[in-house]
């Protein structure tokens, strides 16, 4: 529930704009050792599950979201994301993976995710 939360204060923050202090706060968060690869992994998975619910948001098919406890929230989500918004989204992540593999700093990399999730828009 933490990893959602902080998921969807990301993208919040990258479709409907906001204060970043917060979401430095998040990010910062993520910090090196064992701990936070594992607590960063299970992020970049429910980040993913987000964009696969916004997806089907957008694509007319409901049905298949996952997170229906709070479709509320990302109904509103999805009318700010297009599918080239959520491809995107997904490369971006996907360059966070790579980033971990080379040992990147945590931290910083969800910091350039969420910006670049911004300048996608």
């Amino acid at each position: 529930m933490a990893a959602r939360g902080d998921a969807m204060a990301i993208l919040n923050s990258a479709l409907l704009g906001g204060e970043h202090t917060q979401l430095f706060k998040i990010t910062e968060s993520y910090r090196a050792g064992a701990e936070g690869r594992q607590k960063t992994e299970q992020l970049l998975r429910t980040l993913y599950s987000l964009l696969r619910d916004l997806m089907f948001l957008g694509s007319g098919t409901p049905e298949l979201v996952q997170n229906t406890d709070i479709q509320s929230q990302l109904v509103k989500m999805a009318e700010a994301a297009d599918f080239d918004w959520i491809a995107a989204a997904s490369d971006r992540l996907a360059e966070v993976e790579r980033g971990m593999r080379r040992n990147l700093l945590r931290s910083l990399s969800l910091d350039g995710l969420s910006l670049a999730l911004e300048k996608a828009g």
